[in-house]
């Protein structure tokens, strides 16, 4: 007995295997949703904490760039004069850039940071610097040697439930502020 499908199965002979590759890409998406991590807590935050940068902080580091190449030009650094010029630029275009929002996550498998994941296999420890009205960011530190640690701004997530949270995963040992976030901060950045 013949039996006859409501819907017509129309078969592309110019493009023989594209059925089979749907097939294969519907099967990729799955696989790939298997492998997605719990989210456990996440929030939204500025990759930075913008402060609107003054003339006068300008001009004081115009003159710190102008005092620096005289040195450089004093010595016959060129190259120094070439890479004090080329940082200027660097920390103009910085200032006057706006943070982009970037969204934070904690997972089953790690810390995600906007797209990058670092898994809690990798990391050696956390540490919450956190002042009511002042520093609130999350220190990692790495196993890696070329990123050995980073800081995660916390946004308007909640340090105690952060703390909590990530210490089920991840030992929890004091951090040193680094050098450079102090004077970052200190320079308005």
């Amino acid at each position: 007995m013949v039996t006859i499908s409501p819907e017509r199965k129309i078969i592309d002979l110019k493009h023989p295997g594209m059925e089979r590759q749907e097939a294969r890409e519907a099967e990729t998406a799955r696989e790939a949703a298997s492998y997605m991590p719990e989210v456990i807590l996440e929030w939204q935050a500025y990759e930075y904490e913008h402060s609107v940068k003054s003339p006068k902080w300008f001009l004081w580091g115009s003159v710190a760039v102008a005092a620096l190449v005289i040195i450089g030009a004093l010595t016959r650094n060129y190259f120094f004069i070439l890479f004090i010029v080329v940082a200027a630029f660097v920390v103009y275009l910085y200032a006057k850039r706006p943070p982009k929002e970037i969204y934070c996550a904690i997972t089953s498998r790690g810390v995600q940071v906007g797209r990058r994941m670092f898994e809690f296999e990798n990391l050696n420890s956390f540490w919450i610097f956190y002042e009511v009205g002042g520093i609130k960011h999350l220190s990692l530190e790495s196993k890696k040697a070329l990123l050995p640690r980073f800081s995660v701004p916390l946004g308007d997530a909640d340090p105690v439930t952060l703390r909590r949270t990530l210490i089920k995963f991840v030992n929890e040992v004091e951090h040193e502020e680094s050098l450079a976030d102090i004077f970052a901060r200190m320079a308005g950045f």
